[in-house]
């Protein structure tokens, strides 16, 4: 028979809560930690798939999409319409901006500006998420924007003397 163990963080006892928006799917075998300060959010119309893991205190944005087997460390910030895509892992007191995505198999640890594509270990911007832009409520022009700050920010990346 399996016996039950206590957290880590047993000695420290939160009277924090989860905080699941509506709209928002959770698909079979999906883990959400207790927060161990505040809060764990999870906004609406998010879609987390199989198998997913959601750590302690993270705060998961409106249409989020979290695929199956990936992995959100505590304390991570996910901004809206961004995906974490199949198995990949994002570090814990990491933020992700609007829009983005980190591809499959990818390791995303620090902090990124809105609209930008993450693929590799460790992840780099590849290149803009268009189909994150897409997908939100913005306006064109603002959709031009974070398009326009995404490619800077890129192509800051893609200069080897800058990273």
């Amino acid at each position: 028979m399996a016996q039950m163990t206590e957290p880590d963080w047993k000695d420290h006892p939160s009277n924090g809560k989860v905080f699941i928006g509506t709209g928002t799917i959770i698909r079979e075998a999906v883990i959400i930690n207790k927060p161990t300060q505040t809060s764990t959010i999870i906004g609406c119309d998010c879609y987390l798939m199989n198998r997913c893991f959601i750590g302690h205190d993270s705060m998961i944005g409106n249409n989020v999409t979290l695929s199956p087997g990936c992995s959100i460390a505590g304390f991570v910030k996910i901004g809206d319409y961004s995906c974490v895509g199949m198995n990949a892992s994002v570090h814990q007191h990491s933020k992700l901006g609007n829009y983005c995505m980190v591809g499959a198999n990818s390791f995303f640890k620090g902090i990124s500006p809105d609209g930008i594509t993450w693929g590799g270990v460790p992840a780099k911007p590849i290149k803009v998420n268009e189909v994150g832009i897409n997908r939100s409520k913005l306006t064109d022009i603002e959709k031009l924007h974070v398009r326009e700050d995404a490619e800077l920010f890129i192509n800051f990346f893609q200069n080897p003397s800058n990273v």
